[in-house]
């Protein structure tokens, strides 16, 4: 039998047919969360080690486009009654927090490839950059 998603008498209602989808509140949360630490702690990179910073704002990046994709499908579903209304707060908030994350981490990764091909085009591949 489906869990109870908070409903007294233990039944759901006609619109879940069956039961709302399983709330991903928390995994959008966190994504958006780790996203965002990533795009702020990445900042320092771009301009003392470009090469290094490129995997953390990729890192940032990803799980910034999965954590919006993952809360608009969410937001649409709880809008349309087929998933549990109660996450929506947290599915909001890690919307906003990968978002914040992802605008940092695509301006550092354009900073740093942009740092990284200046450098190797003033220096080639013989000097330090």
């Amino acid at each position: 039998t489906p869990a109870n998603f908070g409903d007294d008498d233990g039944k759901y209602s006609p619109q879940f047919a069956g039961g709302p989808q399983h709330d991903r509140s928390s995994s959008v949360l966190v994504m958006g969360l780790i996203s965002m630490i990533l795009g702020i702690l990445g900042a320092p990179f771009v301009l003392c080690c470009g090469c290094i910073g490129i995997p953390v704002h990729l890192i940032a990046a990803g799980l910034g486009i999965a954590a919006v994709v993952m809360a608009r499908s969410d937001l649409h579903g709880i809008a349309i009654g087929i998933r549990d209304p109660r996450g929506e707060s947290n599915t909001r908030l890690g919307f906003w927090f990968a978002v914040t994350g992802l605008v940092f981490a695509v301006l550092e990764l354009l900073a740093s490839v942009g740092f990284v091909a200046f450098g190797i085009a003033a220096n080639g591949f013989e000097g330090e950059f």
